[in-house]
């Protein structure tokens, strides 16, 4: 299963690294709890 998730650039919660990748507190949080339900592909959007 692929889950999208949207997040907008608000350090800590949410912002991209220099190399594209996206992290922060929330975005850590859903990952964890998308995985738990078995979600194996997550993308990650940023949005304004």
């Amino acid at each position: 299963m692929k889950v999208t998730i949207a997040y907008i650039e608000e350090p800590p919660f949410g912002w991209t690294e220099a190399d594209g990748t996206a992290t922060g507190t929330d975005i850590e949080l859903a990952d964890a709890v998308l995985r738990t339900i078995g979600v194996t592909r997550i993308e990650h959007r940023l949005t304004s």
